[in-house]
């Protein structure tokens, strides 16, 4: 799945693309998104990014809804999200990355 972001205001989004689907999902607001990446950013800096990876995991990946059998993501950032290891985010105690193959591309 290619996972595109677009972090704006009012709205922030993500489309979601795949071979057989495309679909846009609403993620909240900007200064939301830009909270908790920085939070999640001083977390991983500290060697702490558990809580904060598993809370950012929650609010920009968990509401698109992939399926338990995606093994691949192609996450293109935006904004706030630039420097985040997506592979690093926490999913029900675990590592991304732990059971998808993760990668970043600068555009879709």
């Amino acid at each position: 799945a290619l996972l595109e972001y677009v972090v704006a205001d009012p709205e922030s989004l993500c489309f979601v693309i795949t071979r057989t689907d495309f679909r846009m999902h609403r993620l909240g607001s900007a200064r939301k998104i830009r909270e908790m990446a920085a939070t999640f950013m001083k977390a991983v800096a500290a060697g702490d990014d558990e809580p904060s990876g598993s809370v950012l995991h929650d609010a920009i990946i968990r509401p698109l809804g992939l399926k338990s059998t995606q093994t691949r993501l192609v996450v293109v950032p935006d904004g706030p999200l630039y420097p985040i290891p997506f592979d690093a985010l926490v999913r029900q105690g675990r590592r991304l990355n732990d059971d998808i193959e993760v990668s970043s591309a600068p555009s879709g």
